[in-house]
């Protein structure tokens, strides 16, 4: 039997989202699961006003599961508003409290968010797109001490927010990525299992995951292809994350990320079977230091290529996940369903739930439950446009008509606007392929004709976005002046993101310095050593590391370990100080090898804010210490950041692959 009623709920929005909020709902008070702390009552639904046929559905569906609860239509925000003024008092009168679950969608809310502060009235939404655009919202609420809540705003069935809220609360946060639109992921998974690009939107559509089709529907505007629902969840989650104001939810895609809706499935062809990678649609947050040492936020959203045998390419069909790396957790991985009304509507009973265990146990603290944005904002944090973030590397698609040279001209204008190419990348392709690829960018063309155009791919080396762009616009320019048709390059980067058995943790200096003795002293196998600051064997840590060293030295010896050292050199020669330290090595049965340091810096340069790292593998522990630095305007050395220590093979591989291409071109020390 379902407790007596102590709160109103106050459904507003009755589409699909609503509608499983009423399931949901119905299937607590009829016993089919966990009773709830506290009896309620589906007061009321207000919805728009539809014709005359969808009003009578909408109260016969509301009929087989609360029939006692009104249903009422307003046109505006402001009839809405009247409404619940009524509901508000009726309650109040009665001893009962109220709860509003806002399910409209709609931009135009902010009058009705204010109203429900100012009556000290808790709100539930999923409405990502009005709390990305109004993140002021978070901040009134929080400071007003009633409880917003939002889990189901991002990730759908998966926990997100409680995640950030409860597990990250007293940790450093410097990452978070995530695939966070289901049908976006949908489509990929669709087009990997060799589906074309129309038939995965039209099986989006035939399973509820994409919204129906309309005439005036475009790809390229399409809100879950195009970006803005992944930008506003990113935003939310960067809010919570550092209190900074990404800015507005309904961006478009050139602003803060690249679109989704031009991927086709010669390019997951690519990906795969040219670079062993899978192409993912992510949002990422990420904390960056420059080289003066100053912290920025990078937030945005793009198709991304990243290693196949990363976590996020094992996610697939609707799934959403996400993935966040702190000093102290590490990082942590969740997966979960994030399209459908069934998962949303269960986050959101779940936030009710939540409000009301909280209001039952701790009537004193509710409003620690508002909106779970424990942290207030932070402007010090500024956030970076889009055109200035740096990603490792760039594929680039090209489909243009093809005649002798072009290649050649295209490299050509890259270099000439300062990108470096990797590698030419060319596959074969069906003339159906090839139309594909050519109405994705508005050229028509028969199955003979299509023939004549040339699909081809190039991966480039580190740039901003930016300069990728202004280099696409001149190849462009370039190809019409010729009058060479083409579709517009498509640009999808490189991500350079820790696995979950990557990044481990931050330690400081101190404890830095009796792991790595530690270590020096239980040595077996091999390490492998790149060390960027030689001059701190003459400086105050000089006892400390003669004492690494030393225990090296002596397991080296005892158990045949191998210990392999780079030393970067000053671009001119080796000056005095690094020779006696290469001695020192040399004489403990350490191998060196020294590299000038210009021929290093894009091996070793962090994908994230371009600062240069060092590093060392302990090989047989799956273990590596990583060391920050940043590289002042006159080429010298400056201690940026110390003590990332990394763990997992994923990461390791990638460490000793970078050390191995550094040995083989560094020379032994004369």
């Amino acid at each position: 039997m379902p407790q007596e009623s102590t709160v109103n709920v106050v459904l507003i929005g009755m589409g699909a989202i609503g509608k499983g909020v009423v399931r949901h709902l119905h299937a607590f008070q009829d016993g089919n699961s966990s009773p709830l702390p506290l009896g309620i009552a589906l007061h009321s639904v207000i919805d728009c006003v539809p014709d005359q046929k969808d009003r009578a559905e909408k109260r016969d569906f509301l009929d087989r599961y609360f029939p006692s609860a009104g249903l009422f239509f307003a046109n505006d925000e402001s009839a809405s508003i009247e409404k619940l003024k009524k509901i508000f008092a009726e309650s109040k009168a009665e001893g009962r409290s109220v709860v509003v679950i806002e399910c409209t969608g709609s931009l135009e809310l902010a009058k009705l968010f204010d109203f429900c502060l100012a009556s000290k009235v808790p709100v539930i939404t999923p409405n990502k797109a009005f709390l990305a655009k109004n993140l002021y919202v978070l901040d009134a609420f929080r400071e007003g001490k009633v409880p917003l809540l939002f889990e189901a705003a991002v990730g759908g069935g998966m926990p997100t927010i409680k995640l950030l809220r409860d597990m990250f609360g007293s940790d450093r946060i410097r990452l978070i990525a995530g695939i966070l639109n289901g049908t976006t992921n949908y489509i990929l998974s669709a087009m990997e299992k060799g589906c074309e690009f129309g038939r995965a939107i039209e099986k989006a559509r035939e399973r509820r995951l994409a919204e129906p089709f309309r005439k005036d529907w475009k790809v390229e505007t399409d809100a879950d292809l195009s970006g803005p629902d992944a930008y506003a969840k990113i935003s939310l989650l960067a809010r919570l994350a550092w209190g900074c104001a990404a800015g507005d939810g309904g961006a478009d895609s050139k602003s803060h990320g690249l679109s989704a809706s031009f991927i086709r499935r010669s390019d997951l062809r690519y990906a795969k079977e040219k670079l062993g990678h899978a192409i993912r649609f992510v949002g990422v947050a990420r904390q960056v230091t420059n080289s003066s040492g100053k912290r920025s936020i990078d937030v945005f959203y793009s198709p991304v290529m990243l290693p196949a045998g990363h976590e996020l390419c094992r996610v697939d069909g609707e799934n959403n996940a996400l993935l966040i790396a702190s000093d102290f957790t590490g990082t942590t991985l969740g997966v979960g369903p994030g399209a459908g009304p069934s998962p949303t509507a269960n986050a959101i009973v779940s936030d009710l739930l939540y409000i009301l265990r909280e209001r039952a146990m701790h009537p004193e603290a509710i409003g620690l439950a508002a909106g779970a944005a424990q942290r207030a904002s932070a402007p010090e944090l500024t956030i970076n446009k889009f055109d200035d973030v740096e990603f490792e590397g760039y594929y680039l698609r090209f489909v243009v008509k093809d005649r002798p040279g072009l290649v050649g001209h295209i490299a050509k204008i890259l270099g000439d606007t300062g990108i470096d190419i990797r590698e030419v990348l060319q596959l074969e392709h069906t003339a159906e392929e090839i139309q594909d690829l050519l109405k994705s960018g508005h050229l028509s063309s028969g199955s003979a004709c299509a023939l004549n155009y040339l699909p081809f791919a190039m991966t480039v080396e580190r740039a901003s976005v930016r300069k990728v762009r202004e280099a696409v616009g001149k190849i462009m320019d370039s190809l019409a002046r010729e009058n060479v048709p083409g579709v517009e390059p498509v640009i999808i980067p490189l991500l350079d993101i820790p696995r979950v058995n990557g990044w481990q943790k931050r330690i400081g200096p101190e404890e830095l310095e009796e792991w790595s003795i530690e270590a020096a002293s239980s040595l077996q196998g091999n390490k492998f050593s790149v060390d960027l600051f030689p001059g701190r064997y003459n400086s105050t840590e000089k006892s400390r590391a003669v004492e690494i060293l030393n225990a090296e030295a002596k397991q080296i010896e005892a158990k045949n370990a191998c210990v392999k050292r780079i030393f970067l050199s000053a671009p001119d020669s080796i000056d005095e100080s690094l020779n006696q330290v290469i001695k020192d090595h040399q004489g403990r049965g350490v191998i060196v090898r020294v590299l000038n340091i210009d021929s290093a810096r894009k091996y070793l340069r962090r994908t994230e804010d371009g600062l240069l790292t060092d590093f060392s593998v302990y090989e047989t522990r799956e273990v590596g210490i990583v060391e920050l630095a940043g590289e002042r305007s006159d080429g010298g050395m400056v201690k940026q950041d110390r003590g990332y220590q990394v763990y997992g093979s994923a990461e390791l591989d990638r460490y000793i692959k970078t050390f191995q291409t550094l040995w083989d071109f560094a020379e032994v020390p004369k």
